[in-house]
């Protein structure tokens, strides 16, 4: 691994960080939040060069993208501390507000997640947002392109729907959601998998169980999270996130803090492989580079790459490989192309390295 640049930043740091397609269909924009700002950089010659800053009323705590239908540029979703979703769009050398709304709820309390709070499925009709423990809100994109139709150039307010689980599961007060994503389309609708605690019996006698279900049938209460493909009632309770794979025939790999395990389609624990046994530390922060592959950092700052090899639609094997050390403590980490990788945190500078 080399290091090329040290990106130069208020001390807030960074965190979160997308790239995406926001400002030009040609190349992709970083988009790197540092609190209540969030600037647009262009990555140039291994560098990463400003191309403009903006302050958000309100701490940002989730971001995401998404592609509507119809259209060459992506949209950026991003939630506040004070709950409220914005949907910015660029239009005319400059962002535009196309839609607003709340998912502020009494009745939850917030979630302890530090990353992918704002989850988009790959077909780009569903949006989910994680924000409070023993809820999930959702946006369905048909929906949301109605609004935006309606609002006539004005901006929109976002259609969001509740659908609750603390009926059938406990929630612990230091309980971290952090394992839940799409992992692709069910019966022509897309798949949500997510990890929870036991259910209320005998709760202290069960581990964590998977449940997964198709986000198309939500109801407002009742067992959907029971009914899903791919059920576990016996996980391991160390789970930091779920990686898709091709499709949800293939299952999908759980990452947990010292270890890879594969989940197949019926939410069999299979395949487990352990990150390489020197100077081992817990995996802090994981990004994708491609649909077989992730980076993976751990605590003691050392880069592994995750390799996961499939026969077309059957997952094979999969493999940890170090590919570099000495990293500052990374809480975000972005691949963006070309051999980069930007890493960062709230605590320490961000910094962007070259991947031979």
């Amino acid at each position: 691994m080399k290091f090329y640049n040290t990106i130069n930043q208020k001390s807030t740091g960074i965190s979160d960080c997308v790239s995406c397609h926001f400002i030009t269909p040609n190349e992709k924009t970083v988009v790197i939040v540092k609190h209540e700002v969030f600037g647009l950089y262009r990555l140039a010659r291994k560098r990463l060069q400003l191309i403009k800053e903006y302050n958000i009323f309100g701490f940002i705590n989730g971001l995401n993208f998404l592609r509507r239908p119809g259209k060459q540029l992506d949209t950026l979703i991003l939630t506040n501390d004070k709950e409220e979703v914005t949907m910015i769009e660029w239009h005319n050398d400059d962002i535009q507000c196309i839609a607003h709304g709340s998912i502020k709820d009494v009745l939850y309390k917030p979630a302890i997640v530090d990353q992918a709070k704002i989850n988009v499925d790959p077909t780009n009709s569903v949006i989910t947002y994680r924000h409070y423990d023993g809820c999930l809100k959702v946006t369905y994109v048909n929906r949301l392109e109605e609004a935006i139709s309606e609002a006539d150039g004005e901006v929109a307010k976002i259609p969001i729907k509740k659908c609750r689980w603390d009926d059938t599961v406990r929630f612990d007060d230091n309980y971290v959601t952090t394992a839940a994503t799409f992992i692709g389309n069910y019966q022509e609708s897309p798949l949500f998998s997510m990890v929870l605690p036991p259910e209320k019996e005998d709760s202290d006698k069960q581990k964590d169980y998977l449940c997964s279900f198709n986000v198309t049938e939500l109801k407002a209460i009742g067992d959907v999270f029971k009914n899903g493909p791919i059920m576990n009632k016996s996980m391991p309770d160390d789970h930091n996130f779920i990686l898709p794979l091709t499709s949800v025939e293939s299952g999908f790999v759980l990452l947990c803090l010292y270890r890879a395990v594969h989940v197949d389609n019926k939410g069999n624990l299979g395949m487990s492989v352990q990150i390489p046994q020197k100077r081992m530390g817990y995996m802090v922060a994981m990004c994708r580079v491609d649909t077989l592959r992730y980076l993976i950092a751990d605590i003691n700052g050392f880069l592994y790459q995750l390799n996961i090899v499939m026969n077309g639609d059957k997952f094979k094997a999969m493999k940890f490989d170090v590919i570099g050390s000495n990293l500052r403590l990374p809480l975000v980490m972005n691949y963006l192309g070309d051999g980069c990788l930007l890493t960062g945190s709230c605590q320490a500078d961000s910094i962007l390295y070259h991947i031979d």
